[in-house]
């Protein structure tokens, strides 16, 4: 029954949103479940679209698990470089504002606040990371991420997902992901049904071991929402493991966990630790071990390569120019009225 009660809560909650609409075309990525579905990976691999495209696209976080909270929103990038530390940002936040040069990161729990922001620094287009549940803020793209496991699944608290299945009614995009091609293009079929859908399907991928490490065994550290998974695309990545240590997602590793991850390494015969690059982030400030630290890199690898960037990138123009024609309406329809 709570499942029940979960679900009419959240298709209330939908239905009597008030959402906040920015100055620029915003594109919210997401997805229905609890836990990793490489929403924070997409959120990159969009901004990198943009970026191709001569946007200059604003990411939008919450800023999870940061470690000092404030009222006003964070730059943790403007167009030219990284402007706040870990403590301000949090881990993903900082991590994109790294790889992503000529974007802009900007993280407040008030993502329309942090939005404003961002145009002023120059934004062109928002990507709204982990936005399909965050309705405050008005969307022109929902892109959401469906794992094909998440069909099976049930509401919270009886299963995984946030939502209802039929909460992807509202989405633009969605990505089906799954490790199997025929499991991906039986989910994809489930969801073509859906009215005004583009759907695409990707394998997440994790990158295999260079030509100097692949000899070499690995000591794998993760924080993460699915600690297990990240141990199974490592091996299936081909990389040799010889011990694995997990924490909670999101976890803020401490000297004392350094030095204790850096001797169950050394004692299990590994020639380096291995994370992820969100793990990586704040690992390396308390990382005081000669035990190299390396990056397991996640890669979404889709079955039609370009086909959801050039979507993107001519829905983003579609977008200005129904603003720009409604712009117009409006001012006509006030000079009517004036004279």
């Amino acid at each position: 029954m709570l499942h029940l009660l979960y679900s009419a809560i959240t298709r209330w909650r939908r239905a009597h949103a008030e959402p906040r609409r920015l100055g620029r075309p915003v594109i919210s990525v997401g997805n229905l479940a609890v836990g990793g579905r490489a929403k924070t990976p997409m959120a990159e691999h969009v901004a990198r679209a943009l970026l191709a495209a001569g946007e200059r696209p604003a990411i939008l976080s919450r800023g999870y698990a940061r470690e000092r909270n404030v009222d006003q929103p964070v730059v943790v990038r403007d167009a030219e470089s990284v402007r706040a530390s870990i403590a301000e940002s949090g881990d993903e936040p900082l991590m994109l504002a790294e790889r992503l040069d000529g974007a802009i990161v900007v993280v407040s729990a008030d993502r329309a606040r942090a939005g404003a922001v961002a145009e002023g620094l120059g934004a062109t287009v928002h990507v709204l990371d982990d936005g399909f549940q965050h309705l405050r803020v008005a969307r022109d793209i929902d892109l959401v991420m469906l794992d094909a496991r998440d069909l099976r699944d049930a509401v919270l608290p009886g299963g995984r997902l946030r939502e209802p299945l039929d909460a992807l009614d509202h989405a633009d995009v969605i990505v089906v992901t799954a490790d199997a091609a025929e499991d991906r293009a039986g989910a994809a079929g489930a969801v073509r049904e859906i009215p005004g859908a583009q759907v695409f399907t990707a394998a997440r991928r994790t990158a295999p071991p260079p030509p100097d490490l692949a000899a070499e065994s690995a000591f794998l550290v993760s924080a993460l929402a699915g600690n297990a998974q990240f141990v199974d695309a490592v091996r299936a990545a081909g990389w040799r493991v010889a011990g694995t240590a997990g924490f909670k997602d999101h976890h803020r590793y401490s000297s004392a966990d350094a030095s204790s991850i850096a001797a169950k390494a050394a004692a299990a015969g590994a020639a380096f630790c291995l994370t992820t690059a969100k793990d990586a982030v704040r690992l390396r400030e308390v990382w005081r071990a000669d035990l190299p630290l390396h990056v397991a890199e996640l890669t979404i690898a889709f079955d039609e390569p370009g086909a959801l960037d050039r979507w993107l990138v001519e829905r983003v123009a579609a977008v200005r120019r129904e603003r720009a024609d409604a712009e117009r309406l409006r001012r006509q329809d006030g000079a009517r009225r004036a004279s």
